[in-house]
């Protein structure tokens, strides 16, 4: 019974680190892609200045 208490302990613990690495991957991924949108905002509205 402890075995199997301590083992399901062990599973859910292992669960909640890589749920946490998941999100911080995944935030990490959104705050690149949002900086690289809002770069090339910016550029596009300088190209778009220069142009006219």
């Amino acid at each position: 019974m402890d075995q199997s208490a301590a083992r399901t302990d062990r599973r859910s613990q292992l669960a909640m680190a890589s749920f946490l690495a998941l999100t911080v991957l995944l935030a990490l991924a959104a705050g690149l892609v949002f900086e690289n949108t809002r770069t090339n905002t910016s550029l596009s509205v300088v190209v778009l200045g220069l142009m006219n």
